[in-house]
């Protein structure tokens, strides 16, 4: 196997490792079971959280497991255009979920520098990575 791929399967590893810690029961079970086209807004939801959280590859996997309906799914992302406050919601349900309340803290502070940089009049699903330009 080429440097890269045990290079990329590494950092992709260490990353499920830190999201699935982040995750509350449900959330891992979604995450960890095959793709429902009926939960395609949960999949959304954990996506954006990951991009947040700048989990990429995550992110990636997530949209890879909708292979067959990916049109559809990112078609979904469109219900984050001009809805800054449903993102925001998503994440602060999300950090509250967290178990450990340092965690949360620190995962809170990240997510208001996150948002003090964030156009929420103009907000839309293309703006999930703008935080990394």
């Amino acid at each position: 196997m080429s440097n890269f791929t045990d290079g990329y399967r590494k950092e992709f590893e260490r990353e499920a490792d830190g999201f699935l810690f982040l995750l509350n029961k449900e959330d891992a079970k979604l995450l960890l079971k095959s793709y429902k086209k009926s939960k395609q807004e949960e999949y959304v939801r954990l996506a954006s959280i990951a991009a947040v959280f700048d989990f990429r590859k995550i992110f990636i996997r997530i949209c890879a497991k909708a292979e067959r309906g990916l049109k559809e799914f990112i078609k979904c992302f469109d219900c984050l255009n001009g809805n800054f406050d449903l993102l925001n919601g998503w994440v602060e349900e999300f950090i509250e979920k967290v178990n450990d309340e340092k965690l949360q803290s620190l995962m809170r502070e990240f997510w208001e520098e996150r948002k003090s940089v964030i156009d929420k009049e103009n907000f839309g699903a293309n703006k999930l990575f703008s935080f990394y330009s």
